[in-house]
């Protein structure tokens, strides 16, 4: 885009020049314009030393500074003027213009910084019609003894799946029956309904304008419009607060969509600013970052930016940051502050919305973090070289933060009596007792946390192996959130790791192996702490390991059923193959991927076994201008689409314990695993 700018500039520069040659010459005019052109090609008169079009001839090449008299002109023009005669005969050599008239101002120097400020905009829009089967793993099937569905929750919720069940499996309206007047009604034994799909579809058109307003400068932004919408989840007059539309009686009759409004139709605002940053770089000491910003380091197992076009969650941190680069080296270092929790603040919706600077109002609630890196990043250009002469490059590095919080004030916003009376109180004015009511409120928490990450990559021509690594240690005083705040002493030790290999033994053919492991905890039941952090035995060491939940390992179990993966292990080999795959062009490939899984810790999981499932996914995408370098900062514009189909096997792990299967009184002793699927559909424009 900067390129495009410049471009512009220099031919705009240039106009006045090819403006003036090409005028038709009068016929007291010198058929040799070139004398004329440099001086007209400037916008001040010669006798303005400080001209920019007086310092260089046509040519370029040097400046004539002797005043002009205009009572007197020069003599020589009126010798050299021809006759009619002449010109008539000289008239086919007098089309074609002098070489100088016609060769542009050259551009200065400083052209790109005049050019400046430049506006990129980037970005994709992308929908995406996903199908879920069975996702519930066959635990929406419990019947009792008579062979009765059960809809109870309390059943269900024995299965400790984080996935929301299918509420069809709760009314009894499929199966009700009409009477002689066609009456439907439900009676005491009508067995309830037994959906297991959910289907729907769902949107976002994500903007990433970026600011140049100097060469140095860069203001980057993220705003999502229409955020994973479902579609048709805003209909005329349903879902507005009780209030229905003139036009719609109710959904059946709805016409159009409404924009979603928080609070009326939706939990979430049709625009969102996710991000907005500034970078100010100076060649010699290094990139100035401020503002709310990405985080991304090695492979996302730990710090993910979610930018993928199929992503869902980020690492978002509100920092001022700085880093430094020794070219020389290829090294790179840097120093950060995070601001990740500033507690209740002075804002006051009714007094002064949108206006006024709120401020922090308590410093013994706040979340501090800092964190320092250094690392190796060979320059991209001396990457793609290297490995074009078939070298091995090797890059790597890691960063350490620490994070610590006094007190806690979760447990007056998380309770709505007090947080009531802390937010009408601020509203009213009466700042002073709801600042008490807050501060009365606060819980101890005396926490702090250290944690180390660790990156590689070893880059061959037809191979990469990659991994990270990662530990945090650290110390609870209390979890609680009230004000009483109990002892709890937890100490933090969790343990991850994760291993990328990629193979590429014909360029059209890519073989890939990836391993990951997260440290789990016996004394807690289930594979993360979704429900809570009670330990068992009156254990006080918390050792679940999760990774971020935008690193993909499968379109199922990990993704959607338990929604991050942590507490387990996996293995995922996959082969990928290029059907059409030209240069910078269209890519249209295959992909095989068969994952297994296994718990950490296996009395953690809910049947005590530590195989927890196999999957198998398959894809086929197409991209119009697919780009072979994956070191490439953006995608290019171009269109994509997708298709995709995955299977889970549950395993023992995910079931009954072997116990309650030989209790003749369990009802679980008739519950029937059901592998869940999924078809997923995905189609989008970046620019």
């Amino acid at each position: 885009m900067r390129r495009v700018v410049s471009v512009i500039a220099l031919v705009a520069s240039a106009i006045p020049s090819l403006a003036y040659a090409q005028t038709a010459p009068t016929p007291d005019a010198a058929p040799d314009a070139g004398a004329g052109a440099a001086q007209g090609a400037g916008s001040a008169p010669a006798t303005d030393p400080s001209s920019t079009g007086a310092a260089p001839n046509a040519n370029g090449a040097g400046s004539d500074t002797t005043p002009a008299n205009p009572a007197n002109p020069p003599a020589q023009q009126a010798e050299v003027t021809p006759t009619a005669s002449e010109r008539r005969d000289a008239q086919p050599a007098a089309t074609t213009p002098a070489p100088a008239a016609i060769t542009p101002t050259p551009a200065p120097s400083d052209l790109e910084r005049r050019a400046l400020p430049v506006v990129e905009v980037h970005g994709y829009l992308r929908t995406r019609l996903e199908m879920f089967h069975d996702f519930a793993l066959g635990w929406d099937r419990l019947q009792n003894a008579a062979g009765v569905r059960m809809t109870d929750e309390t059943t269900y919720m024995g299965s400790g799946l984080p996935w929301i069940r299918n509420p069809d499996n709760y009314t009894q309206w499929c199966n009700a029956t009409p009477d002689a007047m066609g009456v439907f009604s439900i009676m005491s034994n009508t067995p309830p309904c037994a959906n297991t799909t959910q289907l729907m579809a769902n949107m976002r058109f994500r903007f990433e304008p970026e600011i140049h307003p100097v060469d140095w400068v860069t203001i980057r932004s993220q705003l999502d419009v229409l955020d994973n919408l479902i579609m048709g989840s805003t209909p005329e007059g349903g879902f507005t607060g009780g209030f229905r539309s003139p036009f719609a009686a109710n959904n059946f009759f709805s016409t159009t969509q409404i924009a979603p409004v928080y609070g009326l139709n939706t939990l979430s605002d049709s625009i969102l600013v996710k991000r907005a940053w500034a970078e100010a770089t100076n060649s010699t000491l290094g990139t100035l970052r401020f503002g709310r910003m990405p985080w991304h380091w090695g492979l996302g197992m730990l710090q993910n930016a979610g930018n993928g076009v199929d992503s869902d969650y980020q690492t978002t941190v509100d920092r001022i940051g700085y880093q430094g680069r020794y070219r020389p080296l290829n090294l790179s270092f840097g120093a950060a502050w995070d601001f990740q929790s500033s507690g209740v603040s002075s804002q006051r919706r009714a007094i002064d919305p949108g206006q006024g600077q709120p401020y922090d109002l308590s410093m013994y609630d706040n979340v501090h973090r800092v964190m320092a890196h250094v690392g190796r990043q060979v320059d991209i250009d001396d990457q793609r070289a290297a490995l074009a002469r078939n070298e091995v490059v090797v890059n790597g590095g890691g960063y350490v933060s620490y994070q610590w919080q006094f007190l806690s004030g979760e447990g007056v916003m998380n309770d709505r009596a007090m947080r009531g009376t802390l937010i009408d109180g601020i509203e009213a004015g009466y700042i002073n007792n709801s600042s008490m009511t807050y501060g009365v409120g606060l819980a101890r928490r005396d926490a702090w946390a250290l944690t180390a990450d660790g990156w590689f990559q070893i880059l061959g021509r037809i191979f990469r192996i990659e991994g990270e690594i990662a530990y945090t240690r650290g110390f609870m005083y209390s979890a609680d959130n009230s004000a009483a705040s109990r002892r709890d002493g937890f100490m933090i030790s969790q343990f991850g790791a994760l291993l990328e290999a990629e193979l590429r033994p014909i360029p059209r053919l890519r073989i890939e192996l990836k391993m990951g492991y997260a440290s789990g905890d016996a004394e807690t039941e289930g594979l993360n702490y979704s429900n809570g952090l009670a330990q068992f035995n009156g254990d006080q060491l918390l050792t679940t390991f999760r990774y971020h939940p935008d690193y993909r390992i499968d379109l199922i179990f990990w993704r959607n059923v338990m929604r991050q993966f942590s507490g387990a292990y996996f293995f995922r080999p996959s082969a990928q193959y290029d059907f059409i795959a030209d240069p910078d062009g269209n890519l249209f490939s295959g992909r095989v991927d068969v994952i297994w899984s296994r718990a950490s810790e296996w009395i953690s999981t809910r049947g005590n076994h530590a195989d927890l499932g196999i999957e198998i996914d398959a894809t086929l995408r197409y991209e119009s201008n697919h780009r072979r370098d994956p070191n490439d900062r953006r995608p290019a514009p171009g269109f994509f689409a997708m298709a995709q189909y995955g299977v889970f096997f549950p395993l023992p792990g995910m079931g009954p314990r072997d116990d309650e299967r030989l209790n003749n009184s369990s009802m679980l002793r008739l519950l029937e695993m059901a592998p869940a699927q999924t078809v997923r559909a995905v189609l989008g424009v970046h620019y």
